[in-house]
């Protein structure tokens, strides 16, 4: 029997297909399948307006500007849901800045964000001796931002007090199938049972862009079943957690089937 190329798309970090002319490979014969190819557009958001997997809202930025007596009022920004860079944050919180006219004499906003390459740290730059950027509620962007929870009080620069955390502690990205036969992966609570983990990688572009990586030399492992019918593949982190996947985006699959050498 040659190599055969079995090709998987879906939407989502989570694909499950029922093949209507299942693949029957002889049972007379071991066969191993390894994965080709995979695409991908790197919409693994980050900022979410509702619990999305494991990651809580988390996209609200508040602050208080007085401008008169009293106490002020807590103001707003909500930032639409999606994957972002820290200037792309900060981006967004100085366009509403802008249209609130909440600017210095020069027209810029009055709150801005930088990430700092060397240290890895986010800096919050407040040119307003009435400005209180409030991190004290969980939907926040403290935690993104690598705030602890704090009121930030004054016209001051602010580092935050741990890294960004910009990837939300997604180091690996891990292809999960029922193709195969269980391999052991170090870590995760599916590390010692069958995880089924047949391609791990990293995220090689930024969001927004396409990622797509094909093996020149592909790791084959047994196939879980002589009959492929029905087939769930997945994208998980290091933790075996889900992706956080647009699940507007489409992902792509390769795999090859072939028998044990």
């Amino acid at each position: 029997m040659p190599t055969l190329s079995l090709e998987i798309s879906g939407k989502g970090p989570v694909i499950r297909q029922t093949l209507t002319d299942p693949i029957r490979l002889p049972i007379s014969e071991t066969y191993e399948i390894g994965l080709k190819f995979f695409s991908f557009n790197n919409s693994i958001f980050n900022v979410v307006d509702v619990k999305t997997g494991f990651i809580e809202k988390n996209n609200v930025f508040r602050y208080n500007l007085n401008e008169g007596p009293g106490p002020g009022i807590i103001q707003t920004v909500i930032i639409p849901q999606g994957a972002y860079e820290i200037s792309a944050i900060s981006d967004y919180i100085e366009s509403v800045l802008k249209s609130r006219s909440q600017v210095d004499a020069d027209g810029e906003s009055l709150i801005k964000i930088i990430g700092n390459p060397n240290t890895l740290k986010s800096e919050i730059l407040v040119d307003n001796t009435d400005i209180a950027i409030d991190f004290t509620a969980n939907d926040s962007l403290r935690n993104l931002l690598g705030f602890n929870s704090q009121v930030l009080q004054g016209s001051l620069t602010y580092v935050s007090d741990q890294q960004v955390n910009i990837k939300n502690d997604i180091e690996s990205i891990r292809i999960q199938t029922s193709l195969i036969q269980g391999s052991y992966t170090s870590g995760g609570s599916n590390s010692i049972n069958a995880d089924q983990v047949i391609y791990s990688t990293i995220r090689t572009v930024p969001p927004g862009f396409f990622q797509s990586e094909r093996a020149s030399n592909p790791v084959y492992l047994k196939a879980s079943s002589s009959e492929i019918k029905n087939i769930t593949v997945r994208l998980i982190d290091q933790h075996g957690r889900d992706i956080p996947l647009s699940l507007t985006e489409t992902v792509n699959y390769t795999f090859l089937i072939r028998k044990s050498k």
